[in-house]
């Protein structure tokens, strides 16, 4: 992205449907670094609401444009780290300290990683062995939450504008 962005650009504009989270934790310092203002239009969704548009120093949501999340890659890895008994230093749980730690270098509680997490409705993942030791499935499925005007000032405080759905009513 670096050399799409002019020495003279003060914002960027996405429309996205998520991505790699460390590609967008990236991202979401690139725009920190730079100071940019990210527009967002049409959709933003996982990775660029979670972490670019929330680590922004400033956001505008353009009209009729959804944003939405669904669980953090923090609160999922933490969630099933916890039920394993897993050691915080395994490199499993790497994943939840870099996205955490990034949450912190943009002045964010990194709680609301768990906040963010916990709006959406849990969904059961994977496959796994029941208790007699059978083989089972479970339904794995994408919830997403769609944060009306004050669950968005919520998250974003006043750092992003703009349109929410709850203009329309």
């Amino acid at each position: 992205i670096e050399t799409l962005i002019r020495d003279d650009d003060r914002e960027i504009l996405l429309t996205s449907d998520g991505g790699n989270q460390d590609a967008a934790l990236r991202l979401a310092q690139f725009v920190r670094d730079r100071d940019l203002t990210v527009r967002v239009r049409q959709f933003c969704l996982s990775a660029c609401s979670t972490y670019v548009l929330a680590m922004a120093p400033r956001g505008v949501v353009d009209p009729y444009t959804s944003v939405a999340f669904h669980h953090t890659a923090a609160w999922i890895i933490d969630t099933y780290a916890a039920r394993a008994n897993m050691p915080a230093d395994t490199r499993w749980r790497a994943g939840s300290a870099r996205e955490r730690q990034a949450y912190r270098s943009a002045g964010l509680e990194d709680t609301l990683l768990d906040r963010i997490a916990m709006a959406v409705e849990p969904t059961c993942l994977a496959v796994g062995r029941g208790l007699a030791g059978q083989r089972g499935r479970h339904e794995r499925r994408y919830e997403w939450d769609i944060p009306d005007r004050s669950a968005a000032r919520t998250i974003y405080g006043d750092r992003v504008t703009g349109y929410w759905p709850d203009d329309l009513q």
